[in-house]
């Protein structure tokens, strides 16, 4: 039986009569059942996209360590030409006033 049908089916009179507490209980567990499926994929959903955001954090903390060792190395860069510059301003300097 499809839950839709079951659920077309809780209503206690029928056409043919009222149900039986046998069928009653088939219902209730068949019910049960479902219940306990979705509940079990509702789980396994949920682990997954956990999983899937850990994924994702985990490459966005090493993306962002790449990115401060690239920002401390370009720091290091400029600073080496700036000092490279300023001798070369200084002699700059020292040749244009007469």
């Amino acid at each position: 039986m499809d839950l839709a049908e079951e659920l077309g089916q809780l209503d206690l009179l029928t056409t043919d009569g009222p149900f039986t507490m046998k069928e009653i209980t088939q219902i209730i567990s068949d019910l049960k059942k479902d219940n306990f499926n979705l509940r079990l994929r509702i789980f396994f959903y949920e682990e997954r996209l956990q999983q899937r955001c850990d994924d994702s954090a985990e490459e966005m903390y090493k993306t962002n360590i790449d990115l401060k060792v690239e920002v401390e190395t370009l720091k290091e860069e400029f600073e080496g030409a700036a000092e490279g510059l300023c001798p070369c301003t200084v002699s700059l300097a020292e040749n244009l006033s007469f």
